[in-house]
């Protein structure tokens, strides 16, 4: 082989290697997005840990706990809800932000609906922040204060809450 056909056979395979590695760039950017902005609701399991944390912890009494478990079962479906439109919208998006061409107008209309649906979702926790508050005397509140991020370290992770 010639000088100049080495050199061709090296641009080439510069070329190959470059467009392999933007491609696994752009595969793994896609996949890390969609796996961090899904936040699943915890599971049944997790609710019944996190349960019994805040029973020990706070020291519950028994009608505490009922209606803590009330107001987290009629939350919840609402939380469910509002979740899968926040990743229905999220989804729409990323469909048309990979079109050949992609109208602005309609990104600009879905981010505002996913934005909706998110302030919608945070003014829930709201609310039920506050019937939570209800339910707690004001002691109990402060040591949940202290509890909150143990308790967000654990549904994050699968480490039990520290003491």
């Amino acid at each position: 082989m010639d000088i100049f056909t080495q050199k061709k056979c090296f641009i080439r395979t510069i070329i190959g290697l470059a467009a392999v590695n933007i491609a696994l760039t752009v595969f793994g950017w896609i996949h890390f997005s969609a796996e961090s902005h899904s936040n699943p609701p915890p599971k049944t399991q997790d609710l019944a840990t996190l349960l019994t944390i805040l029973k020990k912890e706070l020291q519950l009494t028994p009608h505490q706990v009922e209606k803590i478990e009330t107001l987290r079962a009629d939350y919840f479906t609402q939380e469910k809800g509002l979740l899968y439109l926040v990743q229905s919208k999220r989804d729409s998006m990323n469909v048309e932000m990979f079109l050949k061409t992609t109208d602005p107008i309609l990104m600009k209309a879905l981010a505002e609906r996913l934005a909706e649906h998110k302030v919608q979702l945070e003014m829930l926790r709201y609310e039920q922040s506050k019937m939570f508050k209800a339910i707690c005397t004001p002691e109990q509140l402060d040591k949940f204060g202290n509890l909150v991020k143990d308790i967000r370290r654990y549904f994050k992770s699968d480490e039990p809450p520290q003491k």
